[in-house]
């Protein structure tokens, strides 16, 4: 006899695998724009301007040293400065800044620690205080957790000098630097946000501006009201590259690819990133974050196995998995990391990725560096 209960399994096990179909197609077409991805930038510049690189640091991150480095060893052709700030004297990251700045002898590196607070976003309030130290009318804002090549500082500025471009981004792949939770981590930026970034920017549905690089001209900043007007917003990369474009200029994204250092020690620290990461994403592009759950063909072709038991549940199933594995082995080949560990556990990491994007609508705080962020319309942020 038919019950309603399982009326119902086959209806959502139906649907699942529907929409696990679309995810499939979505995971070849992500395939094929990472194939066509990466190409060299040409370098046309003649005079080239002096630049400023803007680090704000937060704590002794493994392989902190390493990845600042990496900025200082650049094959740049004019003066190039580091300013890395610190908002507490006794933040591990200034010895550290401090190590860098003796030995280095390409760049002048600099250290400001300044505890001033300018609204709810920790990260702004740091920029802020650098600002009022900038040597340079170029000005090449990253996360901390960034490693890049020695062409990094030519290309973005290259880029930055065309007519009509506002600011410069750049897209980046994960590095598990700290166990198997940062490789985990890492696993999910590269076989999910790289590539959905990837169709977004190919299909001209997505304008990203992101942490890993902003690179912009001071004058640029001043006209969008200065950082001071994202000092209580949490993207506020997405929101600056906004600014921008609202000023009739493009935000560039490079067809290059950064390293990000992941950290994450354990599955607690790890849900907590992601769950941020998923909320901002959320409150940016609410139709697109739902329309996102198609990027999730596995875990939808596993609910669709589970609720229906039918026949034509397995092929699709298998499509699945060898729709993403595929994607996996693309990512791997253009960012030049063979991540055979990865991809066998990638089934898993779906799984993972899921739950996350199911719980970010049931969310209305997160965690950042330690403080517990509300979060409101507009993707403004207060303390709880």
């Amino acid at each position: 006899m038919i019950t309603i209960l399982h009326v119902l399994l086959m209806l959502i096990g139906s649907i699942a695998l529907l929409m696990a179909l679309i995810g499939v197609g979505y995971t070849i077409l992500a395939a094929i724009v990472v194939l066509y991805w990466q190409k060299k930038e040409t370098v046309s510049l003649r005079n080239w301007p002096s630049v400023s690189l803007i680090k704000p640091l937060h704590g002794d991150e493994p392989a902190l040293a390493e990845n600042l480095q990496t900025f200082l060893d650049q094959d740049y052709p004019a003066d190039y400065e580091m300013l890395c700030g610190i908002q507490h004297p006794a933040d591990p990251a200034g010895e550290t800044v401090r190590l860098i700045a003796a030995q280095n002898s390409k760049a002048p590196v600099r250290l400001i620690v300044d505890n001033k607070t300018h609204g709810t976003n920790a990260k702004i309030s740091n920029l802020i205080n650098i600002t009022a130290h900038i040597g340079h009318d170029i000005m090449i804002i990253s996360d901390s957790d960034m490693s890049v090549s020695d062409y990094y500082i030519s290309q973005v500025v290259n880029a930055l000098e065309k007519p009509g471009v506002g600011a410069v981004t750049c897209l980046y792949h994960g590095r598990g630097d700290n166990g198997y939770w940062s490789r985990l981590s890492a696993a999910n930026i590269d076989y999910n946000f790289l590539p959905s970034v990837m169709v977004g920017v190919a299909l001209t549905k997505a304008n990203p501006c992101m942490g890993s690089t902003i690179a912009i001209k001071r004058d640029t900043l001043e006209s969008i009201g200065g950082l001071e007007s994202l000092s209580n917003i949490l993207a506020d990369d997405y929101m600056l590259g906004a600014k921008v474009r609202a000023l009739g200029l493009k935000v560039e994204v490079l067809p290059v690819i950064l390293t990000h250092s992941c950290t994450e020690s354990s599955f607690l620290s790890l849900v907590r990133h992601e769950l941020r990461w998923s909320a901002t994403i959320r409150d940016i592009d609410p139709v697109g974050f739902l329309g996102s759950a198609v990027t999730y063909p596995v875990p939808l072709a596993f609910i669709g196995l589970i609720a229906t038991s039918g026949w034509v549940s397995w092929p699709v199933f298998c499509l699945a998995l060898a729709s993403r594995w595929l994607l996996g082995w693309r990512i791997n080949k253009v960012t030049g990391v063979s991540r055979l560990e990865a991809l066998l556990q990638l089934p898993l990491r779906d799984l993972l990725s899921f739950g996350i994007f199911l719980s970010t609508f049931f969310i209305s705080s997160v965690d950042w560096q330690g403080m517990e962020l509300m979060l409101h319309s507009n993707g403004r942020i207060s303390r709880k």
